[in-house]
């Protein structure tokens, strides 16, 4: 099968749901189905799940310590409340307890939702010991779905697209090494499966690294560097099956690249039918790549028509990149002038060539942050972004329509780079109306919550949710 044909199959096999974004602490319910996503959701890229829950209410959701310092909660409030907002539920409740927050993001990190309920990461019932817990987004009391061993903790969590199993990374078996697991989402007290593959040894540098729900939430599809640090392969399980076997789809015999830092299948992006479409780094020329693969490993090639080249006739590295809610788009950072990443869009498909959406960067250094994921609108016609274009190394909120035209620059964060000061985060309301951003905007290194207009240039943001002194906001998204 030809490459562009492999890709349109994957593609119009799974044209419905959320939208796809991943990776930097905060998400309008959508999710990277890889950018490891899956389950239930929103603005950074995935479908909207939770079979048989019924109309929900549209939230958004923060984390971090904004209520005591130190002590990392989540909460929930509407997307059109007064300034400042008051949350209508927070997790844990109470005066004890607290969400994972060592590591990950809110876009990928120790909490999820699907529809009418939300999954996470906390220590409620022994300090410091994180479980996984389930519970109503109006509140009450939370469901214990999994406890682990005292020296065991639960980071991230991922729904499955109908809601029905989450999956989640811990080091259950071993300190320090994280593996995948599966559970049905209203197990009380269960025992997890295994889903990824066994470590080449006991080192506690080799770990799983993203999780992604197949559409059909079937099976699940791992990344992690289990045989070499760094090298990071790609596996895939029936998440249905009593006693799962993972299957390698990028071993690491397959991974040619030798460069610095991680390598190999890097972001799953989508997983659906028999193909899976993820951001590579796997060839011996070290370059960032979309690429698509069938389930069993066969059939891999370069996203059709997804290749930049340079303004020096090299090959373009590509960036962030995230599916549109419909997954009929992809957007992507690619610098078509070597380190200047600027934004483009193009059929997800691979059936045309993609168009470049930002101009007039000629002085920045990166652009829109790999890391950090781009925010389809619901209705798919603007993307969010954050990106140093003003200053280099600071980051700070821009939005693009899809049709052109050119970003528009939302607001200063800082005055300079001496400042300090960065957007660390940002997502869309459901509605499309608004944008809330995680910065620290008024005292550098103290990040709160604000909310922007995303018609508005060089704007003054509104305060949503300050934190207390020394405490931050670790990010926001939105669920619908």
């Amino acid at each position: 099968m030809k490459h562009g044909l492999l890709a349109f199959a994957l593609v119009m096999s799974a044209a419905c749901g959320g939208d796809d974004d991943f990776g930097d602490g905060v998400r309008a319910d959508a999710r990277p189905l890889s950018d490891g996503g899956g389950g239930g959701g929103g603005d950074d890229g995935g479908v909207t799940p939770d079979a048989g829950g019924g109309d929900v209410t549209p939230l958004v959701w923060a984390w971090g310590d904004f209520a005591t310092n130190n002590r990392t909660q989540l909460a929930a409030f509407a997307p059109d409340s007064a300034l400042p907002v008051t949350p209508l539920a927070v997790f844990p409740a109470g005066d004890t307890g607290q969400i994972w927050s060592q590591s990950g993001s809110a876009d990928y990190g120790p909490f999820d939702i699907s529809g009418s309920r939300v999954a996470f990461s906390a220590d409620i019932d022994m300090a410091t010991r994180y479980d996984l817990y389930v519970a109503s987004v109006d509140g009450g009391e939370p469901v214990h779905v999994v406890a682990v061993g005292d020296a065991a903790d639960i980071e991230k969590v991922r729904f499955s697209p109908d809601g029905s199993k989450i999956a989640f990374i811990a080091d259950l078996e071993l300190d320090g090494q994280l593996d995948a697991y599966v559970i049905a989402s209203d197990a009380a007290l269960g025992t997890p499966v295994r889903v990824s593959p066994a470590h080449a040894s006991a080192s506690t540098d080799l770990d799983a690294s993203q999780l992604a729900w197949s559409t059909d939430s079937q099976k699940i599809v791992v990344t992690g560097d289990f045989s070499q640090n760094d090298y990071q392969e790609m596996w895939i399980a029936d998440a249905t099956a009593a006693e799962p076997t993972p299957a390698p789809v990028v071993d690491r015999d397959r991974i040619m690249s030798t460069g610095v830092g991680g390598k190999g299948a890097i972001q799953p992006l989508l997983v659906s039918g028999a193909s899976i479409l993820f951001k590579s780094r796997l060839d011996a020329d070290d370059l960032f790549k979309l690429t698509v693969i069938g389930t069993d490993g066969e059939n891999e090639a370069t996203l059709a028509n997804s290749t930049i080249t340079r303004t020096d006739d090299s090959i373009a590295d590509i960036g962030a990149a995230t599916l549109s809610g419909d997954r009929s788009q992809i957007a992507f950072g690619a610098d078509e002038t070597e380190t200047i990443f600027d934004l483009w869009v193009m059929p997800a498909d691979g059936s045309m060539s993609p168009t470049k959406l930002t101009d007039g960067l000629a002085n920045a250094d990166t652009g829109p942050p790999p890391g950090q994921q781009l925010k389809w609108s619901a209705d798919g016609q603007k993307i969010a972004f954050l990106a140093d274009y003003r200053d280099e190394g600071r980051y700070e909120p821009y939005v693009v329509p899809v049709a052109g035209g050119g970003q528009t620059h939302l607001a200063n964060v800082g005055d300079s780079p001496a400042d300090n000061k960065d957007a660390d985060a940002i997502c869309w309301t459901p509605a499309g109306d608004a944008l809330f951003m995680v910065a620290d905007l008024e005292i550098g290194n103290d990040s709160d919550l604000f909310r922007l207009d995303p018609a508005t240039a060089d704007q003054t943001p509104g305060l949503a949710i300050g934190a207390p002194p020394d405490g931050d906001l670790g990010g926001v998204r939105s669920s619908h």
